[in-house]
């Protein structure tokens, strides 16, 4: 029982990992492509 709920939070933890690289790649970005409409 204990292994399955470890597994569950570490799951977890690299879904959240993932998800908050991935928004930080998208902001970076988004952010790059207004600089480039800028100029």
């Amino acid at each position: 029982m204990k292994e399955i709920i470890f597994m569950t939070w570490m799951l977890n933890i690299v879904i959240t990992l993932i998800s908050i690289v991935s928004l930080i790649t998208v902001s970076f970005t988004i952010t790059k492509l207004l600089d480039e409409l800028n100029l």
